[in-house]
This record gives structure tokens, C-alpha cells and sequence, in this order.
């Protein structure tokens, strides 16, 4: 009897073949946000919630197989997974899919595909191999047109009801990407996902806390271990993806934007990361705030003001974004990242943001001047929206206290692929986040 291939079987496939040729157009950018995610993962390494967490697992064993960010450590690949993904989410300042998967498409991904042991599966080699830098990006572009796949599938229904996609569709980006790592067929592939159905998990109520990216370096150490536990002869479950009962029914209710099938056979035509794009963070706090600190930066620069001129800040966003920028006043640097009036406070009193505007004691200098009161938020159910996506459009008004006021509307933050970061400012990106860890030096090597 001839044998029918499962859509989990149909998804592998098409991922597989993208990783064993990736298409040269995509692997420019594709470099691009791999290189910004290892950046922001070498930032976030010394956060003390990531080495608490490093504690729990144990400490790195001699000649660990897979390498720690911002350190000369290695630990065992599922934990190098997980703390390399929680790295690389804590600051918030990974690259972002606003309008398909509504998450972080690269975090998982990257940090479950070089999770993967030197020699475990073909074009692994060192650095100096040429062929490793190319089966990375294939591994990658996989991994991350999965989450989107997924992200037309599921989205805005899933994300809105409360599940953090990061995470959740993050897991299949990184099942896939380790799954082509460890060069596994189609059919170990898609019990790969299979057995990532019954582990995803996140969820948004932790915005703003330690889970928050522990959430996500799970999914990165899950995607790794499902991709191992297939190769071992696992399976999980006909259907768990894409089923009658399967992730796909239970995580959006049915309500389907398309057709799974659909969405599954245009993989990669064209690719997410292409068009419509994911945006490079200019900002390291939550994307749903950037259209409005960019476009207080705009007007700041325009016209020059100070923050002792401001009457008031008046920001217009979408009835979903209060529910994601959800700590109104907020008390610690992890929850101001989830904030409107912090971020929009420190852009107008000293014109850009950095990751030293986000410590505990950062927050409470910001609160203590006062400017953050002056910051009235509205929500503008008319703002434009993507239709599996959130709202991303911002109005800022800005009143001084001479009466002059300026207004700005952007829909797409600067980082977005309408206005994407240049060579020179990736790489200024990437000094900030590298250079207080490992260095000026292993900085300009690395990048």
C-alpha cells in the first residue's frame, strides 16, 4: 500500500530541503539576524536569573559539547539550549515577528541549532569549515519559516488568548532546525514536531518576570531534546501537530485564518524572514512600544526639546496593546520593558534607550523625576492592523509647556523591514551588546 504522507511529514520535508539548500537570497539576511541574536544572547548571559539557572542544571561539564554565550564554558547540548535561549530572550532585545507569529522567531531557533554537537550530523564542523556557516543558515531559515508557517495557522487567536508564541511556536522553529542539524529524515522530523506538540508551552501572564525568557529557553532546550528523542525512535502521536486533537486544534480553537495545508505547501514562497520581515530591535524592550519611541524620537529631534519643556505625552495605540505593555507603573527593569510610559520617559529626557535604562535602579531615577506621569496612554481602535498580527501603528503628541505641539504616526518601527537597521548600526548593536562581556577585541572577531 502506498504510503500517504502525513502534513507533518509534508512540513519536515519542505523544511528539510530548505535546509540542505537554503536559497542563496535568504542567507545575507539570514546572517544578518543570526548574528544579532548571538549578540543580544552574549548581553543577557550575565543576568544573574540566567546563571541561577545554569546553577540548577549543573555545573558545565569538562569539554561540554556545545559552547555557553559570552563565556569559554560548554555544557551538555540541552542545557547549553536552554541557557542560551534564555539568554537570548532576557533583554527583550531579539529580533520580532509582530504580524505573523506575533513572538520572536530567531531566539529558539538559533540556540537549539548550535546547540548541536560538533560532528553530529553533516557540515557541523568548526568555524573554519566553510561548510558550517551555510548548513547553520539552512538549519535556521528551517527553523524560523516554521514559526511563521505556524503563525498564519494559529495567530491572532492564540496569541491573544494569552499564549506566549516566543515559546510556543518557537519550540517547532526549533525542533526543525535541530532535526536538519542532526541531518534526521522527514519521517523522524515529524515526530520531532509530533513530540513538540505535547511539550509547548508559555504563557503572556509572565511578561515582565524571570519566565518570561525561561519560558523560552525551554523551548529551545524542548526543540533540541524532541529532534534527539526522535532519532532515538520516539514517537508522538498521528496527528499531534496538525490532527483533529493536535496542537493546531487546541491552541486556536479551530478558528483557522487558512488552510493548514495551504500554509504548509507555500513554505518558503516566499520566506517570512523576507517578506513581510522581521525586525532587528533598535530598543531593548517590547516591540509594541517602538512605532511610539521612535516616533517621540523623531519629534524630539525635529524640534529639539527638553524633557523640562514637556506639558504632556500623549500615545495612541491599539485595544491589544494594553494588554501586552501591562505593567503600567512599573517597579523593576524587567517589568519596564513591558511599559509605555517608562521607555516613552527616558527616550524624551535623553533621546535613545539602552540596556542601562533598564535596571531596577534605572526605573526608580526614571519614576523619581516625574516624566513618566506626563505620559498619557489612549487606545485608537482605528490604527492600522495585520490581520494574524497585533497592532503595531503608534500616534504620539507632544505638548510643551509653551504651548507649541507636535504630532507623529508611524506603523512600522525603525529595525522593521520598511526601515531596517543599517551595516553600521547592526554592527554599533552588536558592540553595545558584546563588548562590556567578552571585550573590544573577541567583539570585532566575533562580528
Amino acid at each position: 500500500m502506498t504510503h500517504v504522507p502525513s502534513l507533518e511529514e509534508r512540513l519536515a520535508a519542505r523544511a528539510l530541503a530548505v535546509a540542505a539548500q537554503p536559497p542563496e537570497a535568504a542567507l545575507a539576511t539570514a546572517a544578518r539576524h543570526v548574528a544579532d541574536t548571538v549578540a543580544v544572547g552574549i548581553a543577557g548571559s550575565t543576568a544573574p536569573a540566567v546563571a541561577a539557572v545554569l546553577a540548577v542544571h549543573g555545573a558545565p561539564p569538562q569539554g561540554g559539547a556545545a559552547r555557553l554565550f559570552g563565556t569559554d564554558a560548554a555544557a551538555a547540548p540541552d542545557t547549553a539550549a536552554l541557557v542560551n535561549g534564555m539568554a537570548g530572550h532576557f533583554h527583550d532585545f531579539d529580533d520580532d515577528d509582530p504580524l505573523v507569529a506575533v513572538g520572536h522567531p530567531s531566539v529558539a531557533v538559533v540556540a537549539a541549532a548550535l546547540a548541536v554537537p560538533v560532528g553530529d550530523g553533516p557540515a557541523t564542523g568548526p568555524a573554519t569549515d566553510p561548510a558550517a556557516g551555510p548548513a547553520l543558515l539552512g538549519a535556521y531559515l528551517a527553523g524560523v519559516e516554521t514559526v511563521f508557517r505556524l503563525g498564519q495557522l494559529v495567530n491572532p487567536g492564540h496569541y491573544n488568548a494569552g499564549w506566549h508564541a516566543t515559546a510556543t511556536l518557537g519550540l517547532f522553529g526549533a525542533a526543525v532546525a535541530a532535526a536538519a542539524r542532526m541531518a534526521l529524515p522527514p519521517e523522524a522530523t515529524a515526530q520531532a514536531l509530533c513530540l513538540a506538540a505535547a511539550h509547548a508551552s508559555g504563557l503572556k501572564a509572565s511578561f515582565g518576570s524571570d519566565a518570561k525568557p525561561l519560558q523560552v529557553g525551554r523551548a529551545a532546550q524542548a526543540g533540541y531534546l524532541c529532534a534527539a528523542y526522535a532519532r532515538a525512535g520516539l514517537s508522538g502521536g498521528e496527528g499531534a501537530l496538525f490532527g483533529r486533537t493536535g496542537f493546531l486544534a487546541v491552541h486556536c480553537g479551530g478558528d483557522r485564518p487558512r488552510p493548514a495545508g495551504e500554509a504548509v505547501d507555500a513554505f518558503g514562497e516566499p520566506f517570512g524572514l523576507l517578506s513581510p520581515g522581521f525586525s532587528i530591535k533598535r530598543h531593548p524592550c517590547c516591540s509594541s512600544s517602538h512605532t511610539a519611541i521612535d516616533a517621540l524620537l523623531d519629534l524630539r529631534g525635529a524640534h529639539g526639546f527638553g524633557p523640562e519643556d514637556v506639558e504632556e505625552i500623549a500615545v495612541a495605540v491599539g485595544p491589544d496593546v494594553l494588554g501586552i505593555l501591562m505593567h503600567d507603573r512599573p517597579r523593576t527593569g524587567l517589568e519596564a520593558k513591558f511599559s509605555l510610559r517608562h521607555p516613552l520617559a527616558v527616550a524624551a529626557a535623553r533621546g535613545r534607550l539602552s540596556l542601562a535604562d533598564f535596571t531596577d535602579g534605572a526605573v526608580a531615577r526614571t519614576a523619581a523625576e516625574g516624566l513618566a506621569d506626563r505620559v498619557r496612554v489612549s487606545v485608537d481602535a482605528t490604527l492600522p492592523r495585520h490581520p494574524t498580527g497585533v497592532t503595531h501603528a503608534s500616534r504620539v503628541s507632544v505638548r510643551l509647556r509653551g504651548g507649541a505641539a507636535f504630532e507623529r504616526m508611524l506603523t512600522t518601527p525603525v529595525g522593521g523591514a520598511g526601515h531596517p537597521l543599517g551595516d553600521d548600526e547592526l554592527r554599533a548593536k552588536f558592540m553595545d551588546c558584546t563588548v562590556p562581556v567578552i571585550g573590544a577585541g573577541r567583539t570585532e572577531r566575533a562580528f
